[in-house]
């Protein structure tokens, strides 16, 4: 698998790595550890190299079939309409299938891997290098701005997203920042 990463299409690779990180937190799928972690730093070697070449993102795609699977009706690949953490499978509340655990280590994963290049550069560049504060305080003001923007909108049922955000931030706080950073940590108060 690790070999057919470069000609693989970015949407394929960013389903191994959420597989990967998946496979990390399944204490049924302990035979596939070592392999994922394997898999997840090769993935970040191929996204440095992607990321770093003269190529845009928009030049890597998958040569389009004309099979129609069974569908909703939507349209799949609007990227640009989703940031870092809803790409790589970041989800809370009612609607997330995420347990705390899966959740911790996809953020974890973003804060300490490579980003795909699926982004324009001036977005990435945000994002910060991996394991930089600059990372960190990105992922924590993301989640911040959640917060506070679900609080404002008063909607009972946002109250898991709320608890979910609050208890990330708190888990991101305590394994990555303190002791480490000294940015001001974002507040959820709206």
């Amino acid at each position: 698998m690790i070999t057919k990463l470069p000609s693989m299409a970015l949407s394929d690779t960013v389903r191994l790595w959420r597989n990967s990180i998946a496979a990390l937190k399944d204490p049924q799928r302990e035979h596939l550890k070592k392999g994922a972690h394997q898999l997840l730093a090769a993935l970040d070697v191929e996204w440095k190299r992607r990321g770093e070449g003269q190529e845009r993102p928009e030049d890597w795609f998958k040569w389009p079939g004309t099979d129609a699977g069974v569908g909703d009706g939507s349209l799949t690949g609007a990227w640009l309409d989703e940031g870092v953490l809803k790409f790589l499978g970041y989800q809370v509340g009612k609607t997330s299938d995420l347990s705390t655990p899966l959740r911790e280590a996809i953020l974890g994963r973003v804060f300490s891997g490579e980003i795909p290049p699926a982004f324009p550069r001036s977005y990435l560049a945000e994002w910060g290098a991996p394991a930089s504060a600059g990372r960190l305080k990105k992922i924590a003001e993301c989640i911040a701005s959640f917060t506070r923007n679900a609080k404002r909108r008063r909607d009972d049922r946002l109250d898991l997203a709320i608890m979910d955000w609050e208890h990330d931030l708190q888990f991101l706080h305590d394994e990555y920042y303190v002791g480490r950073f000294r940015f001001g940590w974002p507040v959820t108060a709206p």
